[in-house]
């Protein structure tokens, strides 16, 4: 692809996490759902829940980028630009990076001269492909490190070197999407 664009909504709302957080990430989706609970009005919130930075981050995890980028380099191209829209401005990030074979399944990393530091995706699976391009890319990840998949929006955790929750994970978001 050439370009990618993602929404501000949707940065680290999937999200690659060192193991290490897998409390840390349970606490989180207690507090979200207490606070959604209390601050519900009708079809909205009356505030906004902010969570609060992992106690293990990617950066300090000391992980330089060319290692997830040889990872992901087999499995699909560099995007040339990614782009973020705020509101009605769409402006270029120049410290992340994408990969994707089309919009529906996109890996982003965003760094920290050369070190990673957060690491989130598009996953909105539409057919087998996009289903077998995703696991093959939580495969590559699994070289690198212990890793969890936050959903953040579906409060789902996923380890990814557990392939079976990896794939069931993935096919309830293709029952999702191919719906849509």
């Amino acid at each position: 692809m050439d370009e990618i664009v993602f929404y501000e909504d949707d940065y680290c709302n999937i999200e690659l996490l060192r193991n290490e957080n897998i409390e840390y990430v349970r606490v989180q989706l207690e507090e979200i759902e207490r606070y959604s609970t209390e601050h519900r009005n009708g079809s909205g919130y009356t505030d906004m829940y902010t969570r609060r930075k992992e106690p293990v981050s990617l950066l300090a995890s000391n992980i330089a980028v060319d290692v997830f980028e040889k990872q992901l380099n087999r499995i699909a191209p560099r995007c040339d630009q990614v782009l973020i829209k705020c509101g009605g401005t769409v402006k270029a990030c120049d410290h992340i990076l994408a990969y994707g074979e089309n919009k529906n399944v996109v890996v982003f990393i965003e760094y920290s001269k050369t070190l990673v530091a957060k690491m989130w995706f598009t996953l909105d699976i539409r057919d087998d492909v996009d289903c077998v391009t995703a696991q093959t890319i939580f495969s590559a990840l699994r070289d690198v490190g212990d890793f969890i998949l936050i959903d953040w929006n579906w409060e789902v955790i996923v380890d990814i070197n557990n392939e079976e929750s990896i794939k069931q994970y993935l096919g309830n978001r293709l029952r999702v999407f191919m719906s849509k």
